[in-house]
């Protein structure tokens, strides 16, 4: 994997961590990036009815799961948000993906779909 592709997911990780709340379904629990060598996990838990039901982590396997699931259609998303992170995955540009876009990759990624709005 190209330094270049290691730094799209690290910045898509950034991303799902560093929401400001955005994405109310979950809560982060741990968070860790070392930034040489591209090692990096988060965990997060799923929050349902005020309780936290299960923990996920978060590293670069799931991120790339859910950018192909996205790609290949697996996990349906709507044509604007479609395109925004297709054409980022391309040319390995984290700066066209929003809040919203880099929860839909790490759901498509933990989940295999979209649970959450």
């Amino acid at each position: 994997m190209t330094n270049e592709r290691q730094q799209f997911l690290l910045d898509i990780f950034h991303g799902i961590f560093e929401d400001y709340g955005t994405n109310s379904w979950r809560q982060v629990t741990k968070y860790k990036w070392h930034d040489k060598g591209y090692k990096y996990y988060g965990e997060i838990c799923e929050i349902g009815d005020g309780d936290m039901e299960e923990l996920h982590t978060v590293n670069a396997a799931v991120i790339q799961s859910g950018l192909n699931r996205l790609e290949s259609g697996e996990v349906k998303i709507n044509n604007t948000m479609g395109l925004n992170i297709s054409e980022a995955n391309k040319e390995n540009d984290a700066g066209q993906i929003d809040a919203y876009d880099a929860d839909a990759i790490l759901q498509a990624g933990l989940f295999g779909e979209l649970r959450y709005g």
